[in-house]
């Protein structure tokens, strides 16, 4: 049962107060590209919009499954699943790059591999990839344990690269 994530990449713009945004509308859409589990990909993206909501730190902000629940904003995080071409992290959060990239169900091996990115508008501030094997359905409880440990790379509470303006979050 295979499971990776890579290291998080930051932007050099991340800021925590984009958190703070966040929280303060009260939240920001998941939007999924690509279809794992064709036709039933509701508990899939329910399943990771709960996990990053109940575990990144910093100011509480729901993480919406359905996009058209989310409060207005420019922020957002994009998934994309099993690309049939490898996802550029600079472009990640362009709507036009992320559909042309999204790919494939999981396979009879029940593999995902995935990146994610917490955006602003089109422009990245965080992202990952990582993939899950073994993977049995939408339902799989490995799936929330693994965007569990995903938020917390995901939505930092500083930016380490940025150490003369990082205020850590109360």
């Amino acid at each position: 049962m295979a499971t990776s994530t890579g290291p998080a990449s930051i932007s050099p713009s991340y800021d925590q107060a984009y958190i703070s945004d966040v929280a303060e509308r009260g939240g920001m859409p998941l939007i999924v590209r690509g279809d794992p589990f064709p036709g039933n990909n509701g508990p899939f993206a329910r399943q990771v919009a709960t996990a990053l909501t109940d575990s990144h730190f910093g100011p509480e902000f729901t993480v919406f499954a359905d996009p058209a629940e989310a409060p207005d904003g420019s922020a957002k995080t994009v998934l994309v699943v099993n690309a049939t071409q490898r996802v550029n992290s600079g472009t990640v959060c362009h709507s036009d790059a992320s559909d042309s990239s999204a790919g494939s169900a999981v396979g009879p091996a029940g593999k995902i591999d995935f990146t994610i990115a917490f955006c602003s508008g089109n422009r990245r501030l965080s992202s990952l990839r990582g993939q899950l094997a073994e993977v049995s359905g939408p339902e799989d409880p490995r799936i929330g344990e693994l965007f569990q440990q995903v938020a917390i790379q995901l939505y930092p509470p500083h930016n380490p690269d940025r150490n003369d303006r990082d205020l850590m979050i109360d």
